[in-house]
């Protein structure tokens, strides 16, 4: 499938399966209107279907202003509807979408400078999370919401901003726990190690497993959850010295990440120290 700016452009996050059996995603750019000079005028993103034979749909194109841009991926929640957050030159949005014909809504405006920063979960009692960064406060919080809205910050420990320094996605782990990576500390590109951290979701940090360099470091890419005999621990990818370069860890179940499969640029064993970790956490 071949993607142009006059309706669509990079596909920038995760994929989302719809219960109809269609694929749901969003784009960076793309979706041009007429007279728009914003987005650089490239477009500010669409939201779009690709049912299994290919058919692709846009099933909405943010308009750069009210609406925002920069889309970050949808999910797809209980009421059948698709959520997602957007905003880079505006203040960010949380919205809805409709995955038959497309209707979008607006559920919410950030304040000024406040902006999503990663796609949204839902947890097993209908509440949205997610991720977002103050330009001004330089701190990334997580905040929650109703599938109607309003959006309401958790309290929580910032996590620092700095650096471009970034923040997973979450995922609600059986635990019951939002489970996410971050590159937290703020002393240095080469000390930013980061951390796999766990929040419960009133915002109280259950699990917070520091990245020491060796068993892999600036994880950006969030965790996702598996099952094995000796739990459930949760998967993620981190980088040690180049932040393109993934990494596969397993952590020990006294609550530190250890070192597992080292992964290059090419995604094969290396010990080049621009390698990295796949890494587990099992959860005490």
């Amino acid at each position: 499938m071949v993607f142009d700016t006059r309706a669509q452009a990079i596909v920038g996050v995760d994929l989302t399966a719809g219960s109809d059996g269609n694929t749901y995603g969003t784009t960076e750019g793309g979706g041009l209107f007429a007279g728009v000079v914003v987005c650089q005028n490239n477009g500010c993103g669409v939201v779009f279907r690709v049912t299994p034979p290919g058919t692709f749909t846009v099933l909405h194109a943010l308009d750069g202003v009210k609406e925002a841009n920069y889309p970050l991926g949808v999910i797809l929640a209980s009421d059948g509807n698709l959520y997602g957050t957007s905003g880079n030159f505006n203040p960010g949005t949380l919205f809805r979408v409709n995955p038959t014909d497309g209707q979008f809504k607006t559920i919410h405006s950030f304040p000024s400078g406040v902006f999503p920063v990663n796609r949204l979960t839902e947890d097993s009692n209908g509440t949205l999370y997610g991720m977002s960064r103050s330009s001004s406060a330089r701190t990334f919080n997580p905040f929650s919401s109703t599938l109607t809205g309003p959006v309401k910050n958790v309290p929580s420990l910032p996590i620092p901003f700095a650096n471009g320094q970034n923040v997973g996605p979450l995922l609600q782990a059986t635990d019951g726990n939002l489970w996410t990576t971050a590159i937290y500390k703020v002393s240095g590109y080469l000390s930013n190690y980061g951390e796999v951290l766990a929040l419960s979701p009133g915002g109280v940090a259950e699990h917070q497993l520091p990245l020491s360099g060796t068993n892999g470091a600036t994880p950006v890419a969030g965790v996702m959850q598996g099952t094995t005999a000796n739990g459930n621990p949760a998967y993620g990818t981190a980088a040690i010295s180049n932040p393109a370069n993934p990494v596969i860890m397993p952590r020990s179940s006294n609550g530190t990440a250890v070192a597992g499969t080292t992964l290059n640029g090419w995604g094969r064993p290396s010990s080049d120290q621009d390698a990295g970790y796949f890494f587990s956490a099992l959860r005490q």
